[in-house]
């Protein structure tokens, strides 16, 4: 279950490593790492993610916690419906001290493109 804490203090060291933007089909991958996470773990974390966009007015959040497969790597995943008719499946899994998120925004009637995308990547 997800609660609804304020998380931005939480994710202040985050880096983004990589965006990728499919203009045609709307769709759009980050790849980030949040250094410095200590004792936090995955679902902490991602329960702070929820808190944050459960404050804006519109959004819907996801009521458990879910996995993904990526790359042959379970994450932790939290489905979010943005008040654009968007969907964020935002993923997160802990390395080290480190979270490693992976954040797949597109249109609802996207999700099989993305899932097929998803499916795609290989671990390096």
């Amino acid at each position: 279950k997800v609660n609804a804490d304020s998380g931005e203090e939480n994710m202040k060291y985050m880096k983004y490593e990589a965006s990728v933007v499919n203009d045609e089909k709307t769709m759009q991958v980050i790849v980030a790492s949040d250094g410095n996470k200590g004792d936090f773990s995955e679902e902490d974390y991602i329960s702070l993610v929820a808190g944050s966009y459960s404050q804006i007015e519109g959004v819907s959040v996801g009521a458990d916690i879910g996995s993904r497969d990526i790359a042959g790597e379970q994450y932790s995943s939290l489905d979010i419906t943005l008040n654009n008719n968007n969907k964020l499946v935002y993923c997160v899994r802990k390395k080290g001290d480190e979270m490693i998120n992976f954040m797949f925004l597109y249109p609802q009637d996207r999700e099989a493109d993305m899932n097929a995308l998803a499916a795609e990547f290989k671990p390096y």
